[in-house]
């Protein structure tokens, strides 16, 4: 028995010790040598480096990106119950990575690996119970669930806690803890939670309002690659809050966002070049970017893209496309857009003339608060 209880441990310190010398590869940025000790441990048996190993083929590091090799592996070292192992699995499963989208199998990888005292995992759960994948949406479950892993130190978890304070999800709204668990993640790097805090001083809710730490909050989320932060970054140089107005400030910030696909900065970036307050106008330049936002769901993009095309600004005029995009933008719910494309319907610009759909649009304009001039 003594035996065999020092061969297993040093067989752990083997497995230990290649696996280690593999991170250390792996933090130099030697990826090829950190694979083929993962790749060693692995073949040996050593779940973390089977889960390490997953890892790079998921993400296409140091070798071609291979979503089912890297489920073969995670499913293998789930085998020995190791937690980040579940976790890691149960995420392929989420996501429908390799493998069909299974949130119930996810459900179940995770909380195996949270009835071990694993945050992550307890933080993948809440998720599923904020969300209602693969299970029944419960908040006060999924509240339960981020307060335990926030406990622990989960950075994800502290920022979401943090949320649910915030909206009084799950939990009573508390802008006081709301902030307490937002400063805990952002000490940890959290551009989201960096973010949250900066609009807790902007708004001075749950905290004394302080519009120049609102704006030092959103450029260190900035700094991290947030694009959200750098939009309001550049929304407060335009409006110069918390930081000197600055027109170019602003533009260059909503240009970065812009090029990072964050579209509410596209559209803010339109509207300068539209109204040439700060930036030398240009109505083209205002077009391809709504354009671009608006293909890309933005719920404001397709009204003002609508309204180019109608008056035939920075494109061609184009009644046809203007009322493809105001049926967009009035599908959303946008009272304006739902009366100029009963216009478009009354005169039949774009479409067929139809006085009774345009009636019907117009009215709905009406109901949803929009002051409609003469009679219907």
């Amino acid at each position: 028995m003594k035996i065999a209880a020092l061969l297993t441990l040093l067989l752990v310190s083997l497995f230990a010790s290649t696996v280690e010398r593999g991170v250390e590869a792996y933090k130099k940025g030697d990826y090829r040598k950190a694979f083929l000790l993962y790749e060693k441990a692995a073949r040996e048996g050593s779940a973390r480096a089977q889960v390490n190993l997953a890892m790079m083929y998921k993400y296409n590091i140091g070798v071609k990106k291979e979503p089912k090799k890297a489920l073969a592996l995670l499913e293998e070292a789930s085998r020995s119950g190791y937690p980040r192992a579940l976790v890691e699995l149960g995420i392929f499963y989420d996501e429908g990575i390799g493998i069909e989208p299974d949130p119930s199998k996810a459900f179940a990888l995770y909380e195996k690996a949270a009835s071990r005292g694993y945050a992550r995992a307890m933080t993948r759960l809440a998720q599923l119970f904020e969300t209602g994948r693969g299970v029944r949406k419960d908040p006060k479950r999924a509240f339960a669930w981020y307060k335990k892993a926030a406990r622990k130190g989960d950075r994800e978890a502290q920022t979401n806690l943090g949320a649910m304070y915030d909206r009084g999800i799950g939990t009573r709204a508390d802008p006081v803890l709301a902030r307490f668990w937002w400063e805990k993640a952002a000490a940890k790097g959290s551009a989201d939670a960096q973010n949250a805090l900066a609009y807790l001083y902007l708004q001075g809710r749950g905290v004394k309002k302080d519009a120049e730490k609102a704006f030092s909050l959103f450029l260190q989320a900035a700094q991290k690659g947030s694009a959200r932060a750098g939009h309001n970054i550049a929304f407060l140089y335009e409006e110069g809050i918390g930081v000197k107005k600055s027109c170019s400030k602003a533009v260059k910030w909503y240009k970065k966002a812009a090029r990072q696909n964050y579209t509410p900065s596209m559209v803010s970036l339109a509207q300068l070049y539209l109204d040439g307050s700060c930036t030398a106008k240009d109505a083209k330049k205002a077009a391809e970017l709504l354009e671009k936002a608006a293909k890309r769901g933005d719920p404001a993009a397709p009204f003002a893209l609508a309204k180019l095309y109608e008056e035939g600004e920075g494109v061609r005029q184009n009644f046809k496309e203007a009322a493809f995009w105001y049926t967009i933008a009035a599908q959303k719910g946008d009272p304006q857009a739902q009366y100029n494309l009963g216009l478009l319907y009354y005169n039949g610009l774009g479409v067929q003339k139809d006085p009774v759909r345009a009636r019907f649009l117009m009215q709905k304009a009406k109901e949803a608060g929009l002051k409609v001039p003469g009679t219907l």
